[in-house]
């Protein structure tokens, strides 16, 4: 019994909190800062013509894609290599 029992020295107070100062913020206006110049407006992007080489290479990967679902473009990239005749330049 004495165990639950328990003196009235033995309890420590509970340590009241004290509310928190609040920090004063300071701010500072330079008036000799560079000011920033407007961004330039650039052109809108087109779309570029694709190469005849790519228009060869896309032409013969869909072909062998059909035939194979598996087949990938790289190889395409190797074996479109051996069909292509570079256009002469005249």
């Amino acid at each position: 019994m004495k165990k639950d029992m328990k003196k009235q020295e033995d309890v420590k107070p509970k340590k009241v909190s004290k509310p928190r100062k609040k920090k004063e913020v300071v701010k500072v206006v330079v008036e000799d800062a560079p000011k920033k110049e407007p961004k330039k407006v650039s052109k809108p992007k087109t779309k570029r013509v694709p190469s005849l080489w790519n228009k060869h290479v896309s032409a013969f990967y869909k072909e062998k894609k059909a035939s194979n679902p598996k087949y990938l473009y790289k190889d395409a990239l190797k074996e479109a290599k051996k069909s292509y005749k570079k256009p002469s330049s005249n």
